[in-house]
C-alpha cells in the first residue's frame, strides 16, 4: 500500500521539512481511507467465497494485525467505557479518563453514541470469545503471567503447575512469533 519513500517518511518524521511531511501525511491518509473503504468488499468476499478458497490466503498474523488495528482505531475514535447499573440507565457514565494506579475516573453522562459503540463491542467480543472457548485456561494463565511481570515476588505464590503453564504458553508464543510472523509483509 505504501511506497518505500512514504513508509520511510511516515516512520522517520524527525528532520523532514514541513512541506514534505504534510504532503506525505496527505498521501498516506488517502491510502488509509481507500483501504478502509475497501473493507466492505473484503468482508463481502469473506462471506461469499467458500472457506476452502480463503483458508490458504488468510494467515494468523493477518488476524492479529487486524485486531491490533481495531484496538488502535477504538482509541483514536475515543470509544469510552460505560459505568453504571443495568436498571439505572439515567445514571450511566462514560469514563473519559481512568487512572489505573489510583482508580480515579473522569466521567460524563453516557450519550447514545457511547451506548451504541459499547453495545456493538459487546456483540463483537461475544463472537470473538467463542474462539477462545468457555473453559479455556488461557485467560487465567495470561493473567498469572502478567501478575508475575508486574507484582514483585508474585511468582513465589504460584503452584508448580501454574509456573509450568506460564512457561508452556510463553514458549509456544515465542516459537510462533519467531516462525509464523513475517518480518516484512508479503506482496
Amino acid at each position: 500500500m505504501l511506497s518505500p519513500l512514504e513508509r520511510g517518511r511516515l516512520t522517520d518524521r524527525e528532520g523532514q521539512n514541513s512541506k514534505d511531511k504534510a504532503t506525505n501525511d496527505m498521501r498516506v491518509r488517502r491510502k488509509l481511507a481507500a483501504w478502509l473503504d475497501d473493507m466492505r468488499d473484503a468482508t463481502l468476499i469473506l462471506k461469499c467465497l467458500p472457506n476452502d478458497q480463503l483458508v490458504g490466503l488468510i494467515q494468523d498474523w493477518n488476524i492479529y494485525l487486524l485486531l491490533a488495528f481495531v484496538d488502535d482505531a477504538i482509541k483514536i475514535k475515543k470509544f469510552y467505557p460505560i459505568d453504571g447499573e443495568p436498571d439505572k440507565f439515567e445514571e450511566w457514565k462514560a469514563v473519559i479518563e481512568y487512572e489505573k494506579r489510583t482508580g480515579e475516573k473522569t466521567v460524563r453522562p453516557a450519550e447514545d453514541i457511547d451506548i451504541t459503540r459499547g453495545l456493538m463491542l459487546v456483540h463483537l467480543i461475544k463472537n470473538l470469545k467463542q474462539h477462545v472457548g468457555p473453559n479455556s485456561p488461557l485467560p487465567k494463565v495470561d493473567a498469572l503471567a502478567e501478575a508475575c511481570r508486574n507484582i514483585p515476588d508474585f511468582g513465589a505464590r504460584l503452584t508448580d503447575g501454574e509456573r509450568e503453564a506460564i512457561e508452556k504458553t510463553s514458549n509456544a508464543l515465542k516459537k510462533y512469533m519467531d516462525e509464523a510472523i513475517p518480518k516484512e509483509p508479503h506482496k
